[in-house]
């Protein structure tokens, strides 16, 4: 996958201002949010920045009549949003139903000690299991219940904990985020 993406870019330079594509490639390399960290499944792209990078890059693709690497930005964004959709649908295959579960949640935001909660999977999980008539309870120690309540919605299957140890006693799953 790292491979499609330097050639694509490689093609992006070629079509701009002629970029040398090994400059380009040793700042990709430097680049933290790029190492081997992001070589374990997630949920998606999680937070503000590197969708940012995917929607530039497809739209500089586009511009530039780069038509094939732009389907190849446009399924990167394609295959985040069905990846949580999918783990929603695990969830379904080992618990056959998921309605009137309480299920525990640890953290809204999209990573840990972290107030931003930027295309954070946790919110569209948590939106996706209320459709599915769970009962949430949710332990977040950064935000407040006013922020909660208003990323997530229906209080009414919703209840937060102050505490770790009371959240996970109160599910039947839990879904953490390390």
């Amino acid at each position: 996958m790292k491979l499609t993406y330097i050639n694509a870019i490689s093609s992006l330079c070629d079509h701009t201002r002629d970029e040398d594509i090994n400059l380009v490639g040793q700042l990709l390399g430097s680049d933290y949010r790029l190492d081997n960290n992001y070589m374990t499944a997630t949920l998606g792209i999680e937070g503000p920045e590197l969708i940012k990078d995917v929607l530039y890059l497809k739209h500089a693709y586009n511009e530039t009549g780069l038509y094939t690497e732009t389907k190849l930005a446009n399924k990167i964004s394609q295959l985040d949003k069905r990846r949580r959709n999918e783990f929603i649908d695990l969830m379904l295959k080992k618990m056959l139903s998921l309605k009137g579960r309480r299920i525990a949640i640890f953290s809204v935001s999209y990573k840990r000690n972290v107030l931003n909660t930027t295309r954070s999977p946790a919110i569209s999980i948590c939106k996706s299991l209320l459709k599915k008539d769970t009962r949430l309870r949710i332990y977040d120690p950064l935000l407040n219940e006013a922020r909660i309540m208003q990323l997530i919605g229906n209080p009414t299957r919703m209840t937060l904990f102050d505490n770790p140890v009371a959240t996970a006693t109160a599910g039947r799953v839990c879904f953490w985020r390390p």
